[in-house]
């Protein structure tokens, strides 16, 4: 059924979301868009996949090639030709961690090399060797009966836990490691744009504007981790081409990484260098913290 639209005396169309009045294609009281349904079926298709492709094509040239573009361009307003910040880390965050996880099952599911009969026959001998450990504990002399008993299981239970992770290869840490590591990024994310504005405190900037660059810089080295991983593994293949590549993504990280402060904040060369060496030195404490406590709740979650 197509629904009513109310004209006003000057012949203006009305919204038909808050009825306020029309004078392009997009209201100027509430938002909304006028646009049709109406039409060929192909047209509206047409129409969704030109936007689509528009707006990813310019954030994903932006986010490769243009250091800082994506969030000058956001600060300034012009917020429409680009994805929104957060959706592009919700993009790019996502297909990070899923590589590495599909990587590391891939990995285990076919090793390059089987163990060797002699190294085999070593770990046994030392995880034995380790049940022995446990059981042979001077402290235990000074612990009672039940105690003891409780303790010897507990470590033995962990112990062979431990065992079965080492013939697995470690594949169980690593995904217990990959489920917590997302929310722990996201966590760093606030702090970054906190060191961002204790390193521009003398600059006009609300932390929420600083926050917009962690988000887009943080999306950046996701995607270019993302390339660097195939990149990794195709080293055997195509040979030195391979390490000149990777290389050259470690460098351009780098470059972009600068470039994007001295195009966002627009300071000189050397003042954007000090700046960039100081949330070097304040930022790697933060992300080794990260990493550490990720581990630990992996290991912990076994």
């Amino acid at each position: 059924m197509r629904p009513d639209r109310t004209v006003s005396a000057t012949g203006i169309n009305r919204c038909l979301n808050c009825g306020g009045a029309l004078r392009r294609r997009f209201c100027h009281d509430c938002g909304q868009r006028e646009r049709s349904l109406r039409r060929v079926f192909w047209s509206l298709v047409n129409e969704t996949l030109d936007d689509v492709f528009f707006r990813a094509s310019h954030t994903l040239w932006c986010l490769i090639a243009r250091p800082g573009m994506l969030t000058r361009e956001y600060l300034e307003g012009k917020r429409a030709r680009a994805l929104s910040p957060v959706r592009l880390y919700l993009i790019t965050s996502p297909l990070f961690f899923g590589v590495i996880a599909l990587t590391n099952m891939v990995s285990n599911d076919n090793p390059s090399e089987a163990a060797t009969q002699t190294e085999a026959q070593r770990d046994r001998t030392d995880w034995a060797a380790a049940h022995a450990d446990i059981q042979s504990i001077s402290a235990w002399e000074a612990v009672d009966p039940e105690t003891r008993a409780w303790l010897i299981a507990l470590l033995t239970g962990k112990l062979n836990r431990a065992e079965s992770i080492a013939e697995e290869g470690g594949r169980a840490i690593v995904d217990e490691v990959l489920d917590i590591a997302p929310p722990v990024a996201f966590i760093l994310l606030p702090l970054f744009a906190l060191l961002l504005k204790l390193a521009y405190i003398r600059h006009d900037v609300y932390c929420a504007e600083h926050l917009v660059l962690a988000l887009h810089n943080h999306s950046f080295l996701f995607l270019a981790l993302t390339i660097s991983i195939p990149l990794d593994h195709a080293r055997e293949t195509i040979g030195i081409l391979g390490e000149a590549l990777d290389s050259a993504l470690e460098l351009w990280i780098l470059v972009y990484l600068f470039m994007s402060l001295k195009r966002t904040y627009r300071q000189s060369y050397p003042g954007t260098a000090l700046k960039f060496a100081l949330l070097g030195l304040g930022y790697l404490p933060l992300l080794l913290f990260g990493l550490i406590v990720g581990f630990a709740f992996g290991v912990l979650a076994l």
